[in-house]
Formats: structure tokens, C-alpha cells, sequence
């Protein structure tokens, strides 16, 4: 599984699910890849983590992976054993522990949509799926990808990941501060985007779309913070296009740090058309900000985004309707704000961290109470 202090959603997830459970009462142990400064980040935890050292073999790690978890499994004993991502899945389906031991899987992004398709890895993991006692799912697309693939498990539930929106609601921003970083975005409207990369969030087209309002909009710069194996080709993109003045990239930032959140703050609109997501965390952190989000009609986007109302959706990889709704933005300030005012609100209304614990204890009561 991961876990902090891994940057990624799967990793938030796990750690607030252990957080929530601990809190409420049950004793918690987690299994976890040991990481740099996994030290430092445990030593602030209430319950125990062991971390395991994997191999970058792939079959090496799996092998490592499931002896790790049967020692586990033998030392602490546990009455039920939750596996938060799909590689924690995939090891589960290893082991044969769960006619005896309720296993509580949840099924994310590319844990269903790549993964799941695979000839090898997904024999494990849907096997694990279907032994499960619960799967949860953080989106209806992805259960609807997992049924595609012929996985129905006994018993499913919808556990979208919370958004602890305290530290961005609460953020001072520094204007200096991020001008001094960043002196050619001073007095410009900030176009943002915050994601890996990777093929997958597309950032390709929202630079194309950028670049095709450029000289409409001469006031408009495009902040991408994150880093990824096409960091090099999107930059190189941005100087073929014409408009690399104009692009500004950050590199990665840790989750809500002071530097990330600066960069919300500067920005006007947040514009990430990524594809095949279960429940993408940056568009919880964008509304959270009052920021109106510019997105694709795909995977678990309509679910979080509401076409209109807290953003606008266009056709998926569909670089000209991407174009026509950032020209709308840009030409009605009125709507950018009523919108990102209404995604604020959305935030807090879906996805607060009492839901999420109150649905995770709920579910485990119930498996706990049925065994």
C-alpha cells in the first residue's frame, strides 16, 4: 500500500482512513513501504507502522510484499484487515487468510482502469476483490470500470476520499512572497494546474488550449506545478507553440505546503483535463480555494465537478471545446466567481472528514458484526 510520506491520493487516503479509525476507537497497525523520512513521519502517528523495504523487481517485490503481510497478519492478529489501493489488493489475493480474516478492499483510479485490464496483475487483485467481505470504491465510475471487467463483489460501498480543507481555508497569502518566486506572473490572470506529468492528466492539451488564447488574452500566464516523466516534452511543446514566456513550471510541491498553496491562491482558474480518474483530490483542493475548475466529461470528473455550477466539462482529449470553455471563462469574470464560490461549498458539503470516518467505521462495524 502506500502511505506518507508518498506524495500521491492513495497515500492521504490510507493515512486518514488509519487516522479515523484509530480515533474512533479501534486499534490500528499498518503495513507500509518504508520511504525517506518515513521515520520522521511516523514518529507524529498514534498507532504503529512497520515498513517494508521492496525491490524495484516487480515479481521480487510481490514475493516481498506477501511475506511481509503474512507476518503481519500472524503477529498482530487483527480482525480485519483493510487493503487501500490496488497494489495492497493485489498482494491480499496472495495470501489465503480470508476465509477466517474479513478483507475490506478499496479500488481507486488506475487500480481498475490499467491495472485491472492487465493479463497478469489482475488475477490476484480481482481474486482478492472477490473474497473480499466489502470493496469500497471512490467513485461510481470506478465500480462501473471494476463491473466491466467482470468484478462483483459481495458487497459493495462508495468511500470517496475526504479533503481536510482547513489548511488551504486557513492559509495567509503572501503576494511578495510568490511574486518573488515568480516575478512574470506579477499582475497577470493565473491559469493553474497541479498534477504528475503523465499522459494521463493531458496537460498536452491544456497547453494547446492556452496557446490557442494566448494573443487573445494577452494578460494570461499558465502556472503548472508537479513534475513527471513529461515534464521535458510538455516544455519543449510550449516553445514549439510559441508561448513558453508565458508558462511557468514548478516542480513538485508537497501536499498543502506553504508553496503549493500560494499558487492557488494567485490563480484565477484551475484547468486539468486528465482522463480515467477515479476521484482526483486537486479538484477537492482547487474548490476548497474558490477556484472554478475547467475539466473533461470522463471518469469520475462529473461526479466532483457539476458542469456549470462549479466549473464547465468539456469533450474528452477535445482541444477545441477546451479552448471555447477557457475563452468563456476568461471573457465572464462574474461566472468565474459564482462558480468558484459554489465549488467551495460543495467541498464541504461531500467531503469532509467526519463523512469519511463515519462511513468507514460503519462499514467495519457491519463486517466486524457479521462474523
Amino acid at each position: 500500500m502506500t502511505f506518507p510520506p508518498m506524495v500521491i491520493g492513495t497515500a492521504n487516503y490510507a493515512r486518514v482512513l488509519a487516522e479515523g479509525l484509530h480515533d474512533w476507537g479501534f486499534d490500528v497497525a499498518v503495513l507500509a513501504p518504508n520511504a525517506r523520512m518515513a521515520s520522521e513521519c511516523d514518529s507524529n502517528l498514534p498507532f504503529s507502522v512497520k515498513r517494508v523495504n521492496y525491490p524495484s523487481f516487480v515479481p521480487l517485490k510481490y514475493f516481498v510484499a506477501r511475506k511481509a503481510l503474512k507476518e503481519m497478519v500472524v503477529s498482530f492478529n487483527p480482525d480485519c484487515v483493510w487493503a487501500t489501493n490496488g497494489m495492497a489488493a493485489r498482494v491480499a489475493g496472495l495470501v489465503r487468510f480470508w476465509d477466517k480474516i474479513p478483507l475490506i478492499c478499496t479500488m481507486h483510479g488506475s487500480d481498475v482502469t490499467v491495472r485491472l485490464q492487465s493479463r497478469i496483475e489482475s488475477i490476484p487483485q480481482a481474486r482478492a476483490y472477490r473474497q473480499a467481505a466489502a470493496v469500497g470504491s471512490v467513485s461510481e465510475y470506478i465500480l462501473r470500470r471494476a463491473h466491466e471487467s467482470n468484478v462483483y463483489p459481495a458487497k459493495t460501498f462508495i468511500h470517496s476520499p475526504t479533503f481536510d480543507s482547513s489548511n488551504f481555508i486557513n492559509h495567509r497569502y503572501d503576494q511578495e512572497r510568490f511574486y518573488y518566486l515568480y516575478p512574470q506572473l506579477r499582475g497577470k490572470t493565473i491559469i493553474l494546474s497541479v498534477a504528475r506529468l503523465v499522459t494521463q492528466k493531458r496537460i498536452h492539451h491544456s497547453l494547446s488550449a492556452f496557446s490557442n488564447l494566448a494573443s487573445e488574452f494577452s494578460d494570461i500566464c499558465y502556472l503548472i506545478v508537479g513534475d513527471g516523466n513529461q515534464r521535458g516534452n510538455l516544455e519543449d511543446q510550449a516553445h514549439r507553440l510559441g508561448c513558453a514566456e508565458r508558462v511557468v513550471f514548478t516542480g513538485a510541491q508537497d501536499p498543502a505546503s506553504e508553496g503549493l498553496l500560494d499558487c492557488y491562491s494567485a490563480a484565477t482558474i484551475f484547468f486539468l483535463p486528465s482522463i480515467r480518474e477515479g476521484l482526483p483530490t486537486v479538484f477537492s483542493e482547487a474548490g476548497s480555494m474558490g477556484l472554478p475548475v475547467l475539466s473533461v466529461k470522463d471518469g469520475g470528473v462529473p461526479e466532483i465537478v457539476e458542469d456549470g455550477i462549479t466549473g464547465l466539462l468539456a469533450q474528452r482529449d477535445d482541444v477545441e471545446d477546451m479552448t471555447r470553455k477557457l475563452r468563456l471563462f476568461l471573457n465572464n469574470k462574474h461566472d468565474v466567481e459564482r462558480m468558484g464560490e459554489a465549488g467551495r461549498k460543495r467541498v464541504e458539503q461531500l467531503f469532509s472528514r467526519e463523512l469519511f470516518n463515519r462511513r468507514a467505521t460503519d462499514i467495519l462495524r457491519h463486517i466486524l458484526g457479521d462474523c
